[in-house]
């Protein structure tokens, strides 16, 4: 969207922030990638996902940025000759369902603060889904139907979807996999 890109105001290339498919699925051409913080808002699966992650009858989640916290991700750096185009295909990723919300936002980086841009949970989508319990929130992953997963009751989800939730350590990870384990039938 131009007017995003136009309302960054200043000389130089934009940053993208990521922090779920963006970090392990960039789709992006970068010119630098940064371990970046961002303050007042954490990762969370907070959006519904009718399509990809779910079905009409069984959504799925995918992660959202959520109001509150901190979030670790990784920020790119987009050559301003190419950045219009890129945000065009970032956008028809990003945006296709209006659930988020572009903004600028300043992020903390090893050399420094940037200004990225983030995509933020839009909560008034309808498929916001709140704040879902650790127990409901790991049922839905792990027993999500739909085009891109067919369930991750296994070790690597497990270990994603710990982290996720409150760090990684093996009670997260336990409790992750005993609510999976509660509604998967054998």
């Amino acid at each position: 969207d131009d007017a995003t890109l136009d309302a960054l105001g200043v000389e130089g290339d934009p940053w993208i922030f990521g922090y779920g498919s963006l970090i392990w699925n960039p789709l992006l051409h970068y010119v630098e990638r940064r371990p970046a913080l961002l303050r007042g808002y954490h990762r969370r699966f907070c959006l519904w996902s009718r399509t990809g992650r779910g079905t009409p009858e069984r959504p799925g989640l995918v992660l959202g940025l959520d109001r509150g916290g901190c979030c670790r991700g990784v920020a790119y750096r987009i050559d301003r000759s190419i950045a219009r185009e890129e945000l065009r295909l970032l956008w028809r990723r990003e945006m296709l369902a209006l659930a988020y919300r572009p903004k600028w936002l300043c992020a903390q980086t090893t050399d420094g603060e940037i200004h990225a841009l983030a995509f933020l949970m839009n909560r008034k989508h309808p498929n916001y889904a709140g704040r879902l319990s650790v127990e409901e929130t790991a049922s839905v992953l792990g027993t999500a139907v739909g085009y891109f997963i067919t369930g991750f009751a296994n070790a690597t989800w497990m270990l994603f979807l710990g982290r996720i939730i409150d760090g990684a350590s093996g009670g997260n990870i336990a409790t992750a996999q005993a609510c999976i384990a509660d509604v998967t039938k054998p």
